[in-house]
């Protein structure tokens, strides 16, 4: 008499496991969470670059306007001379141009307030940054003064300041 192969449970398992159908399905898988995985990553790189390149994704903020002025001397208090080259950080506009007929009075205005400094007074702890905020607050007031805009300047980036030799 001939011996019938019955497969125990167990092995009926590891046969479905090992099949081609198995294979594939584990392969399939394999592959869909790969490309789920770059697929996080794309578009975290993309919304990178989108808040990178313009306006804040979360905030909705629009990226700063910057107005650079030409240089200036300016003899300080003390009878030194500085030479000083800033860019205006401007709000409540979308462009520089709005501010631009005001180029030429805000340089005598930076160069009022080198006058108003002595070579002492920028070598301080924080002697930059005040003459930066002193800058900030002339132009200001002036634009103040003549209802010119309601453009701000909030920071003055200082691009050049030289202390000339005597």
């Amino acid at each position: 008499m001939a011996h019938v192969y019955k497969p125990t449970f167990r092995r009926r398992v590891v046969n479905f496991v090992t099949s081609d159908a198995a294979v594939a399905a584990l392969i399939a898988a394999s592959v869909l969470s790969v490309t789920s995985v770059v697929g996080l990553y794309a578009s975290s790189s993309q919304e990178r670059a989108h808040r990178d390149t313009g306006a804040d994704a979360f905030s909705g903020r629009p990226p700063p306007v910057w107005m650079p002025l030409k240089p200036v001397r300016a003899q300080m208090s003390d009878g030194n001379m500085l030479a000083v080259k800033v860019s205006l950080q401007l709000s409540k506009t979308k462009s520089s141009d709005e501010l631009s007929d005001y180029a030429g009075v805000f340089g005598s205005l930076v160069e009022r307030a080198g006058q108003h400094t002595s070579r002492r007074d920028l070598r301080a702890e924080d002697g930059i940054e005040r003459f930066g905020i002193q800058i900030q607050r002339d132009l200001n007031d002036y634009l103040d003064e003549h209802d010119a805009t309601p453009s701000r300047v909030t920071s003055v980036l200082f691009d050049e300041l030289v202390q000339l030799p005597n």
